[in-house]
């Protein structure tokens, strides 16, 4: 009998297929093929000499360069991590489900368990009434179906498909196909923030390449957690083209979360080697092993630079939003006025200066060489959230790749710290205030 969970089957691979084709076929230049992608260098890479007009690195310099990072990290259609001689001694496969990332802890494996079944409840349906034949995995994880077809001749085949469908975490060929078609219009194929779609967005999407992440939790400008990167994406970014991709299933979040991982290692292992050669006149295969593994461990880090609370934040009450006034204005202490201004609308005195011409531009850049606009924070859009923790980890740690600094590490000549943790606070709840409206009212 024909019962509504086929139906669903039906309907729901249908709508993907459609979806995924059109995709394709959009990027592909509407003939329906599949587009032959390529890795770029970056622009500062291949820059010319402005006195010579000559490049600055050697062009088989250039080329010597393409070829090591495709054989760290291999290409758009087929990315991987190059084992190293002693991760192989260990056991320790970067490429395998969650040895890239680090292993996951039992409530994100929880959580993505439950996520899956709900993803694959129609296959998990049909694998229950003991149907191997109806129970066709999701079309688009291209992989999972070829795994699940190598399955049919096994003796428990159900049982084990099961196990396929409910811990189901996506390849890093799953993770950059999914990025190429729901990112790389605004990111660019190499994570540069030069898509498509890119160019005509302000603000412009972010250059992963640097590897430097405004919105994180760490205390200092450390290279951001993984949890940081899916907070971003099932977010977004107020105020800019940067989506929530909360929509999507988890597993696919954690795989896109991966993908920018390694297109901003990728990234960085470029402009460190390009740094090296522009020195030296060239690099060797042990150079490239090197930085690739330094900046490897700086990622495998991450989580020990994470800003943890170790106390419960204190109520917003008016003598705090007083003192955080107080501060903000407080031109020997936190100085917040020099930038956001009187009104902290954005208009400091450090943030305008005049050019050759006599015109009136904007005095800071960013770490990509844009010109950085403080925050109007009476507008009430924080980038990184208008939660108060996540105020608190912008005052205290700043903001990567931008002038803002944090004030959190700083310590006098005597090495106390200059400000308390019940002092940021203020600087946050005075924050809410001029955003919601209540900054007068103390």
């Amino acid at each position: 009998m024909f019962r509504q969970a086929h139906l669903r089957v039906i309907v729901r691979h249908a709508v993907a297929g459609a979806a995924a084709w059109c995709a394709l076929a959009f990027l592909a230049g509407c003939d329906g093929a599949r587009p032959v992608l390529e890795h770029s260098l970056a622009p500062e890479t291949t820059a010319l000499d402005e006195a010579t007009g000559e490049p600055r690195l050697a062009l088989a310099v250039q080329a010597d360069l393409r070829a090591e990072l495709e054989r760290l990290f291999g290409t758009p259609h087929a990315p991987r991590y190059a084992p190293l001689p002693e991760w192989r001694a260990s056991g320790f496969d970067p490429n395998q489900p969650f040895e890239s990332v680090g292993e996951l802890s039992s409530a994100e494996r929880d959580a993505l368990r439950a996520e899956n079944l709900g993803v694959f409840e129609d296959e998990l349906e049909e694998l229950d009434d003991a149907n191997f034949a109806d129970a066709r995995p999701a079309e688009r994880y291209f992989d999972l179906a070829a795994s699940f077809d190598a399955l049919a001749t096994a003796p428990d085949r159900v049982e084990r498909a099961r196990t396929l469908l409910t811990d189901r975490y996506p390849t890093l060929a799953e993770s950059a196909e999914s990025y190429r078609v729901k990112c790389s219009h605004c990111h660019g194929i190499s994570g540069g923030g030069d898509g498509r779609t890119g160019q005509f967005l302000d603000p412009k999407p972010r250059d992963f390449r640097h590897g430097v992440f405004k919105y994180t939790g760490q205390r200092e400008r450390a290279v951001p957690r993984r949890a940081d990167l899916l907070e971003t994406l099932e977010r977004g970014l107020q105020g800019t083209a940067m989506p929530s991709f909360r929509g999507l299933p988890l597993g696919e979040r954690h795989g896109l979360a991966d993908y920018v991982r390694l297109l901003a290692l990728r990234g960085m292992v470029e402009r460190r080697l390009a740094g090296l050669a522009a020195e030296q006149g060239d690099f060797t295969r042990d150079d490239a092993d090197a930085v690739y593994a330094e900046v490897w461990e700086l990622w495998q880090r991450a989580d020990e630079h994470a800003l943890v609370l170790a106390d419960v934040p204190p109520e917003a009450t008016p003598e705090r939003v007083r003192r955080g006034r107080e501060l903000f204005h407080d031109t020997a202490r936190a100085n917040c006025v020099q930038c956001h201004g009187e009104s902290g609308r954005g208009d400091g005195p450090a943030v305008w200066t005049v050019d050759a011409e006599g015109e009136r531009v904007l005095a800071l850049r960013d770490e990509w060489g844009r010109p950085a606009e403080p925050r109007d924070l009476t507008r009430g859009r924080f980038r990184g959230g208008d939660r108060p923790i996540d105020l608190y980890r912008r005052i205290w740690a700043g903001i990567p790749g931008t002038p803002m600094p944090g004030i959190g590490g700083t310590r006098g000549s005597d090495g106390v710290p200059l400000f308390t943790s019940d002092e940021v606070w203020c600087l946050v709840h005075y924050v809410r205030a001029l955003a919601y409206g209540s900054a007068d009212d103390v």
